[in-house]
């Protein structure tokens, strides 16, 4: 899977929207999962919906845009690992 997979920092957007930069490995893919308990085990974390994506060469950086209700914490999950 993916060596690299982290979140490098989050734009607060205004009115509950926040755009995420995200850096994984070139060529892994990746899901961001969300869950509203920081303590909950991995497995029963969320994909967030549409956020499937090809970490692209050469830096493996993307942006993400999320907005939540309450308060909602993310993890970048390694789903396929890179060729």
């Amino acid at each position: 899977y993916g060596q690299i997979n982290r979140i490098l920092s989050i734009v607060d957007n205004g009115g509950g929207t926040f755009t995420l930069i995200l850096q994984g490995t070139p060529g892994a893919e990746y899901s961001l999962v969300s869950s509203a308990d920081v303590t909950a085990l991995m497995n029963t974390w969320l994909a967030v919906t549409g956020s499937t994506q090809t970490a692209p060469a050469p830096s493996g950086v993307w942006t993400f845009p999320v907005s939540a209700v309450g308060p909602q914490y993310y993890r970048l999950k390694a789903t396929h690992p890179a060729p």
